[in-house]
């Protein structure tokens, strides 16, 4: 059995055969970088390595058991995704965070799939993600749905916006107003 899934900047294919999975992604990345690639399942997820390159592309070919995906929480596989560990040239991110496009597949929420149109950076948390955003008063609010989950944070001598996400991409309320009356937990 063959399932092909499009994932941001390309593709994964799992072929299924008897109790061995063989998993192969393909990225056309944005950027420069060193990329990981990050197999995902209903329960959880599992970093598959570093794509390597291959002519203008970055490739990864694994094959994994039935049963070791199905304790990583990736049996049935759902999907997947590369992220930019480590960006090649001159920009540099705060420690923990990467860059990001392709932000609209984190979304089950559709107007917040909508709402997202630019990079921003990207951090994988304990129980989800979060996105930072440059602040710039002057220019629109980013994800202006979700305002009232934002934070400004400090990073590096610059203002950001930041989010934090629960998977599935259901916004996480911020520590500073879990204490007031109106917060939903």
């Amino acid at each position: 059995m063959e399932q092909i899934f499009r994932i941001d900047h390309g593709t994964l294919v799992c072929r299924t055969r008897g109790n061995q999975v063989e998993v192969t992604m393909t990225l056309r990345p944005p950027g420069p970088g060193l990329y990981r690639g990050i197999l995902c399942g209903k329960n959880g997820k599992l970093d598959l390595g570093t794509l390597l390159p291959e002519g203008e592309d970055l490739r990864l070919c694994r094959t994994l058991t039935v049963d070791h995906l199905a304790r990583c929480g990736c049996w049935p596989v759902t999907g997947g995704r590369g992220e930019l560990r480590y960006p090649f040239g001159a920009k540099r991110f705060p420690q923990g965070w990467g860059e990001r496009g392709g932000l609209s597949g984190l979304f089950t929420d559709p107007v917040l799939a909508r709402s997202v149109d630019k990079i921003a950076l990207w951090r994988q948390d304990r129980d989800g993600f979060s996105l930072a955003f440059p602040w710039n008063p002057k220019a629109p609010f980013p994800l202006a749905p979700a305002f009232c989950f934002a934070r400004v944070e400090e990073m590096e001598g610059r203002p950001w916006v930041v989010f934090s996400f629960r998977e599935g991409g259901w916004p996480v309320v911020p520590p500073s107003c879990q204490s007031c009356d109106f917060a939903v937990q």
